[in-house]
């Protein structure tokens, strides 16, 4: 898993600013929380919304009721992120 991740840091580093909403699915789904891409793909969340999502985005507009879930989800924003810098 710790190479899939070396990948993912890689790999949003270089596009995760221009990531399309079924490039955001994939990504959810490489974190482990491919259960939401539904929800984001629905919304068109793309790479720049991505980056600026707030907790009250996801929990008002992308339906993430769970605080864990929008912990994990936001956890994951935020590696994205630091792979970028």
């Amino acid at each position: 898993m710790s190479c899939m991740l070396s990948i993912v840091s890689i790999y949003a580093l270089v596009i995760a600013p221009i990531l399309r909403a079924g490039d955001v699915r994939r990504w959810l789904e490489l974190e482990g929380l491919g259960e939401w891409g539904d929800a984001f793909e629905a919304q068109s969340v793309d790479g720049g919304t991505l980056m600026g999502l707030a907790t009250r985005d996801l929990k008002e507009e992308l339906g993430v009721g769970s605080l864990p879930a929008r912990k994990a989800i936001k956890a994951a924003v935020e590696r994205l992120r630091g792979a970028q810098q």
